[in-house]
């Protein structure tokens, strides 16, 4: 419905990993896809266990802090 009500953050764990042209893609325990689309390299590569916080950004936008790690641009895709 109304604002209040919309998701801004979202908390998970890594279940799953693989790879695309811009870097990784991410499926969380919930099912949810994420694919990262900034091309940014990151220190530590994702892995099964890993904690993720994923941020509503402007524009509809998403942003994905991947195990403490600075954050990288990601959509999702499932």
């Amino acid at each position: 419905g109304d604002e209040a009500d919309e998701i801004t953050q979202i908390d998970g764990v890594v279940a799953g990993v693989g790879q695309s042209a811009d870097g990784f893609i991410v499926r969380l325990q919930d099912g949810s896809e994420w694919a990262q689309t900034d091309g940014k390299p990151v220190a530590l590569e994702p892995r099964r266990g890993d904690k993720v916080v994923i941020k509503r950004g402007s524009l509809g936008s998403f942003k994905m802090n991947l195990a403490g790690q600075p954050a990288v641009k990601v959509k999702r895709i499932g």
